[in-house]
C-alpha cells in the first residue's frame, strides 16, 4: 500500500524518510522498488526542504541498496558547508564511495575532521553505556574510515581524528568489563560439545587479541543477521571455544553479541582457516578500523573449476544479497547494476586434473573415474563481502570445487573426491596496538593436503603430483610438494602466477 505514489505523498517528511530507511532493510524486490518510490516523492517534494538528520537517512537507504539519487548532490552540497553531524557525514560518504570521485571527496576532508572532534566526546560517553549502544555510535566512524580508504584519500590528520576515538573508547568499555568481571561469580570454563574430528587452536596472542584457526565443520558464529541459515544445524560454535579458552576479564568481548563476540570476520563453516579475535574493546575497535580502512591482508588457498586463464589477475564486480536464496541460506550474486564494491585478487599456481568417481557423475557406465579439470589459485581479498571468494569465481566460470550452494550441479561429483569446499585462510596480518606489524600462517590442513595429494598433472590420470621437493622440475611443482607436507605458501608479494 505504501508503494502508491498518494500514500507515500500524504506522509510527513520524517515518516517518508523513516519509510526509506525500514525499505532499505528488506532483501526482496519489494524493498528496493518502494525505496525507490520514497526517494522519487523526496526529490519531488524537494530535497532542500529535508533536515539533515532526514537526508541522511535517504542516503543511507541509497548506500544500503548500492544505488544512488538526487539525495546525494544534496547531501554532498550541505557536507562541504560543514553542516552536517558526524553520522550525516559517514552516510553520504558511504553513498559516495561506490562511485570514486576524489573530486567529490576531497572538499570533505577538513570537514569530516571538524565533525569528529566535535562528535568525539558522545562517543567517549558511550563507554558508559551498553555494549550494543557503543557497537551502534560507533559505525558511523568505521563507514567513514572506509569510505576515504576506499577512494585513497585516507590522511594522517582524518586517521587520528577517527581512530583515536574508538581506542579510546574501547578503553572505557574495557574499564567496564573488568568491574563487571569482578563483580561476577559465573563460571568461565566448562562448557561441553559433543564429539567432533578437530578442534580449534590458539595460533597466536597479543595485547588484546589473537588468531584462532577454525577448523572445518566450526561455525564462526558472529551473531549478524546475514550468517541465519549460513551454517549447517549441529555446526559446533566458534563463540563457545572462544569462552572456554579465555577468561571473561582477560577476554570480555568474547562474551558479547553486540560486539559480534570478538570475532573480525567470517569464514564458512565448510572452510578452514585463520581467524583474527579481539579479545578486549580497545584491539577490537582498531582491528574492525583495520579492516574497514582495508589494512587487513587475508589469504586464501582455493581450488576451483577449470583451467583458469593466467592472467586472469582480479575480479573487480560489485556484489549484492541476492533476492532468493538457496538451500535455505543467503546467496551472493554480482549486481548487473548497484552492488557493493568487490575486489579480488588471484594467483593462479597450478593446472591440475582430478579423479572423480563417473558414477557421481551418473554416467550410464560407472567403470573409469572421469578427468575433472581443476586450477590451484592463492586469493588476496581486498574488500571483504559475504561469500565474496565463492560469488565471484561464479562468476568467471570457475566455481570453487565441492561447493553445493554455488556449484549444485557438479556438487555430488565433487565429493567423490573432496569432502568439503576447498576454501582455506593461511595468511592474516594486521598491526597490533603497539603498531607492530604481525602475520600469521597456517598449512592446508590434512584432508586438503589428500586431496592435494591425489591430483594429476595430466587429464590421463597417470601422473600424480610429485610429493618430493628435490624432483620437482618447476617452481609450481614445489610449491605443490611443500603444500602437501604441510607448509603454508608464504606470503602473497612471494608467489608466482603460472604463466601463460
Amino acid at each position: 500500500k505504501l508503494a502508491d505514489q498518494a500514500s507515500l505523498a500524504a506522509l510527513p517528511n520524517r515518516e517518508l524518510c523513516l519509510v526509506s530507511w525500514a525499505a532499505a532493510t528488506l532483501a526482496e524486490a519489494g524493498g528496493r522498488s518502494l525505496q525507490a518510490a520514497a526517494s522519487d516523492e523526496a526529490t519531488r517534494r524537494g530535497l532542500a526542504s529535508f533536515e539533515d538528520r532526514q537526508l541522511g537517512a535517504l542516503c543511507w537507504a541509497h548506500a544500503q541498496l548500492a544505488t544512488h539519487g538526487p539525495a546525494l548532490n544534496e547531501g554532498l552540497a550541505r557536507a562541504r558547508s560543514g553542516t552536517l553531524g558526524l553520522r550525516e557525514f559517514a552516510a553520504v560518504a558511504w553513498c559516495a564511495a561506490p562511485l570514486r570521485d576524489t573530486q567529490a571527496f576531497a572538499p570533505l576532508q577538513d570537514a569530516i575532521s571538524t565533525s569528529a572532534r566535535r562528535a568525539s566526546p558522545q562517543l567517549l560517553a558511550a563507554g558508559e553505556q551498553s555494549i550494543a549502544t557503543a557497537t551502534e555510535l560507533a559505525k558511523p566512524w568505521l563507514q567513514l574510515g572506509w569510505s576515504l580508504a576506499s577512494v585513497g584519500l585516507m590522511s594522517d590528520e582524518l586517521q587520528a581524528s577517527l581512530r583515536t576515538p574508538l581506542r579510546r573508547l574501547g578503553k572505557a568499555l574495557d574499564a567496564a568489563a573488568e568491574a563487571a568481571a569482578a563483580a561476577s561469580l559465573q563460571p568461565t570454563h566448562g562448557l561441553e560439545w559433543g564429539p567432533c574430528d578437530e578442534m580449534p587452536r590458539i595460533v597466536a596472542s597479543g595485547r588484546g587479541l589473537a588468531v584462532v584457526h577454525k577448523p572445518p565443520h566450526w561455525e564462526a558464529d558472529t551473531g549478524a543477521a546475514e550468517n541465519e541459515g549460513s551454517a549447517p544445524s549441529g555446526a559446533h560454535r566458534l563463540s563457545d571455544f572462544l569462552r572456554r579458552a579465555f577468561g571473561a576479564a582477560a577476554a570480555p568481548a568474547t562474551r558479547c553479541r553486540a560486539s559480534e563476540f570478538g570475532l573480525l570476520h567470517r569464514l564458512d563453516t565448510p572452510s578452514s582457516g585463520l581467524l583474527l579475535v579481539g579479545l578486549r574493546y580497545e584491539a577490537l575497535f582498531d582491528l574492525r578500523w583495520q579492516r574497514d580502512t582495508l589494512q587487513v591482508e587475508r589469504e586464501y588457498l582455493v581450488l576451483c573449476h577449470g583451467h583458469l586463464a593466467p592472467t586472469m589477475r582480479s575480479v573487480d564486480a560489485p556484489l549484492r544479497r541476492a533476492l532468493q536464496a538457496v538451500g535455505g541460506g543467503p546467496l551472493t550474486e554480482v549486481a548487473a547494476s548497484g552492488g557493493r564494491p568487490a575486489s579480488t585478487k588471484i594467483k593462479l599456481l597450478s593446472h591440475l586434473w582430478a579423479a572423480a568417481s563417473s558414477a557421481a557423475s551418473g554416467a550410464r557406465d560407472p567403470i573409469a573415474d572421469v578427468a575433472t579439470a581443476v586450477s590451484l589459485v592463492a586469493i588476496q581479498l581486498v574488500t571483504g563481502r559475504q561469500h565474496q571468494i565463492r560469488a565471484h569465481l561464479r562468476h568467471i566460470g570457475h566455481p570453487v570445487v565441492c561447493d553445493g550452494r554455488y556449484a549444485a550441479d557438479v556438487f555430488d561429483m565433487d565429493r567423490s573426491w573432496c569432502s568439503r569446499n576447498f576454501i582455506h585462510r593461511w595468511r592474516l596480518a594486521f598491526r597490533d596496538l603497539d603498531g607492530e606489524y604481525c602475520e600469521v600462517q597456517e598449512p592446508l590442513p590434512e584432508d586438503l593436503r589428500d586431496v592435494v595429494g591425489r591430483l594429476h598433472k595430466t587429464p590421463a590420470l597417470s601422473a600424480l603430483v610429485a610429493l618430493d621437493p628435490m624432483g620437482c622440475a618447476t617452481g609450481s611443482d614445489r610449491l605443490l610438494a611443500d603444500l602437501v607436507a604441510g607448509k603454508p605458501p608464504g606470503r602473497w608479494r612471494d608467489l608466482s602466477s603460472l604463466e601463460a
